[in-house]
């Protein structure tokens, strides 16, 4: 593939600003891969991020004949291959809506002709799994259509919703109410708090939609002190092969005293259950709880032959600041490449590592399908705000990584240490995310 065409997807990918440029006298080169787009959620995150479509939509109006891309987009979304994929419809819905903003009549019929059908599969299957999956791709093109259309449409969509909910009469209203909160939020936010008061008509199926939406659960908000256990406690669960979780692990870090993180270790050490010691181990992986005894066990207990303890052990010493923990990582690291000795490496990071560290990033694969790079990348990120990170790992973040929250946290962070560019500013201003954009703007206001 051309040099020219691996990079632009690549941005394109990532939803990077610059695969603008790149784009300007090379429309037919990548005419292909602008098409892929369209047709593909390119998204890292979608719950996080949302959809790529407009920044797609962005894209194809640089093209002298955009409706090429639409009619190969209607063609996907009218097909039956999408009907369950909530991804899809969701990247296809914003990328054709977009046409129907600018004035696409095509477009909005396109959306209505999908609206019906997903409607009719959701009046026409029994409660199921598809079923669960169908509602939630009918929930997204309502909160299209209501955004493109306004409150008249509403009204059509609520009686639709509420005579869903006559047929699903068995069905608790919390329940129903939860299926389509998304939709009940964004009407909110787009009509008002009393939309349902603004609801005309008395119809039974709009009295069924208000009577549904106004429902209140019944259940007492109950306000939970942060949960913490002593060692016994946590030693009494796993002894009884109950397992630590993330939650055990961030309020132990928060909560537990000094003191009680040392007794802790220490009863770690003395465990002699090898699978009791690996799972107690895990509350010493958050920075907040790091190992408070001599690094030098964790390093015997990562060459066990016990893959859990071997992991457990691992894991704590990414979290450790000391000079023995980083020659560990660059022992680890002249034998093969490990994504934990890399974090190992970067919480404890020398000026002397920066060639190394470049070589790592540089040799990573950041793609979708293998995410160890994200972690490397959240763990830089991490120790940037404390001035541990050199630039060129920042910038290497901000040009490479799939996920916009972390180019987000890159572009603010070279914003603090002054090292933004007007090209990096200018090629902002068309990112897929929408805070990096406003933040550029912010800037070349400030500057005018």
């Amino acid at each position: 593939m051309d040099n020219k065409i691996t990079d632009f997807r690549r941005l394109m990918n990532c939803g990077h600003g610059r695969c603008f440029y790149l784009l300007d006298g090379n429309e037919e080169l990548f005419r292909d891969t602008v098409l892929y787009g369209c047709l593909n959620d390119i998204s890292f995150d979608m719950q996080c991020e949302g959809a790529r479509g407009n920044f797609i939509y962005q894209l194809v109006i640089k093209y002298e004949d955009p409706v090429y891309f639409l009619n190969a987009a209607a063609e996907k979304l009218l097909s039956e291959e999408v009907n369950t994929d909530q991804h899809m419809i969701n990247h296809l819905c914003d990328f054709i809506a977009d046409f129907a903003y600018d004035g696409n009549e095509t477009a909005a019929e396109i959306l209505e002709k999908k609206y019906s059908e997903l409607y009719r599969l959701l009046m026409t299957t029994r409660w199921s799994g598809k079923q669960k999956e169908y509602a939630e791709s009918f929930e997204y093109i309502s909160i299209v259509l209501i955004q493109l259309k306004g409150f008249d449409r509403f009204c059509g969509i609520a009686s639709d919703i509420g005579s869903y909910f006559i047929r699903r009469r068995r069905a608790e209203d919390d329940d129903l109410k939860w299926r389509f909160g998304w939709f009940f939020s964004c009407v909110r936010n787009r009509f008002g708090e009393d939309v349902l008061n603004k609801l005309p008509g008395s119809s039974p199926e709009l009295r069924r939609f208000i009577r549904v939406m106004n429902h209140e659960e019944d259940k007492e908000e109950r306000k939970k002190s942060p949960r913490f256990t002593s060692s016994e406690d946590i030693l009494k669960r796993v002894s009884e092969g109950g397992k630590m979780f993330p939650i055990d692990v961030v309020s132990f870090g928060r909560h537990g005293s000094p003191e009680e993180k040392r007794k802790f270790a220490e009863m770690i050490v003395s465990e002699t259950d090898i699978g009791k010691k690996a799972e107690l181990l895990y509350m010493f992986s958050d920075k907040k709880a790091s190992f408070p005894l001599d690094p030098e066990i964790l390093i015997g207990y990562a060459g066990s032959e016990d893959e859990r303890l071997k992991n457990a052990a691992l894991d704590a010493l990414c979290v450790i600041n000391s000079d023995r923990v980083h020659e560990y990582a660059l022992s680890l690291l002249k034998k093969e490449y490990s994504e934990k000795a890399v974090e190992m490496l970067i919480n404890n990071y020398k000026d002397s590592d920066l060639e190394l560290l470049m070589d790592i990033l540089n040799s990573l694969d950041v793609s979708y399908e293998d995410t160890d790079w994200h972690d490397i990348v959240r763990s830089i990120l991490d120790e940037a705000e404390n001035d541990r990170m050199p630039d060129e790992a920042v910038l290497y973040i901000y040009n490479n990584s799939l996920c916009s929250f972390c180019r987000e946290y890159a572009f603010y962070e070279m914003r603090r240490r002054g090292i933004l560019t007007d090209q990096i500013i200018d090629e902002c201003l068309y990112d897929c995310n929408s805070d990096i954009r406003e933040a550029a703007e912010e800037i070349l206001s400030e500057r005018n």
